[in-house]
């Protein structure tokens, strides 16, 4: 597996955790989870190892559309 997706919920909203390699191939994966969760939605990047240029695109588009990006590599 590639990467893996973990959803949670908390007081304060849902939370995704996204591990692994993020590449294009799973973003409609991805998208679907976000669709699914509840608002306000963080999506936690700390167990993210790699993404392609186009799952950081999708990330960059998700931020601007307010949902919250945490764990987030200086690299």
């Amino acid at each position: 597996m590639t990467f893996r997706i973990t959803p949670t919920t908390g007081d304060d909203g849902d939370a995704l955790l996204i591990a692994g390699r993020l590449e294009s191939e799973g973003l409609d994966e991805l998208a679907r989870a976000v669709a699914a969760a509840a608002r306000p939605l963080t999506i936690d990047l700390g167990e993210l190892r790699q993404a392609d240029a186009a799952a950081l695109a999708m990330l960059a588009r998700l931020e601007g559309s307010g949902i919250r990006i945490t764990g987030v590599s200086q690299y």
